[in-house]
């Protein structure tokens, strides 16, 4: 494997757990916030989720799209990590 090649694999790599860890973090925060409405709590479901905020929104908006995810022609591009 030709040396950029390995750096573009692991930064592919990283990239990837990344998105992982905050998917996760997303997940787990919407989890709460079903589970503590199926308790029948009260639940501030926007601010938990940092509606007006915008640092917050960029946050879930970036953590919809994987980093492997071309924006500009929408496809996935074919990534194969060992």
């Amino acid at each position: 494997m030709i040396g950029s090649q390995a750096i573009q694999q692991l930064t592919l790599k990283q990239e990837h757990a990344e998105f992982v860890r905050k998917a996760d973090g997303r997940i787990a925060v919407l989890r709460e916030i079903l589970e503590r409405l199926g308790r029948g709590e009260d639940v501030e479901v926007e601010r938990m989720l940092g509606t007006g905020e915008e640092a917050e929104e960029k946050a879930w908006e970036e953590g919809m799209v994987p980093p492997s995810h071309s924006r500009t022609t929408g496809r996935m591009l074919t990534v194969h990590l060992q």
